[in-house]
């Protein structure tokens, strides 16, 4: 079993629970028009990526329960194409998503602290990344954090687009 030190997951935790904060200083003084105006090329605006950062919270959120309760469970496939559609993402209000948003992030590393050092080497399989500790699942939603901060960044025109697409959460 993994195992992380007291540094390295208090590093980690802290980036993740700084990243509402982060994205909310982003976009403080864009205007409604700017948060919901498509991303370069017609890729995802504002407003689609604070929902889908939203929406991939809940499901880390589950997945990580599971892989605290059960042994090595076999995380379920999210087939997260459709939900920009299926939850009209550019209907949703940025503001309200970027709350739901930082309230399940608290939630989240709430999770995590609770949790003993040994217990993020606690595995499940994931079904794009494999077999996956809760530290490795941690980091992976932490460099998609920075991922999707680029993309914001992006549609808000601050700089050049980013050419990857978003990851399955």
């Amino acid at each position: 079993m993994t195992t992380i030190d007291a540094e390295e997951r208090e590093a980690l935790v802290d980036a993740l629970r700084a990243y509402p904060q982060v994205l909310a200083e982003l976009i403080d003084n864009s205007s409604d028009d700017e948060l919901r105006r498509a991303g370069p090329g017609g890729s995802w605006g504002v407003v689609e990526v604070l929902c889908y950062l939203r929406d991939s919270e809940e499901v880390f959120i589950a997945r990580m329960t599971r892989m605290f309760t059960e042994s090595n469970p076999t995380l379920p496939m999210v087939e997260d194409s459709l939900w920009p559609i299926d939850r009209d993402y550019l209907g949703q209000d940025p503001d309200e998503v970027l709350e739901e948003f930082t309230e399940l992030r608290k939630n989240a590393t709430e999770l995590l602290m609770s949790a003993s050092l040994a217990d993020w080497g606690l595995s499940g399989k994931h079904p794009h990344l494999g077999q996956i500790t809760i530290r490795d699942y941690a980091q992976h939603v932490a460099d998609r954090d920075a991922r999707h901060l680029q993309q914001i960044r992006s549609a808000l025109r601050l700089d050049p687009p980013d050419e990857t697409p978003p990851e399955e959460p």
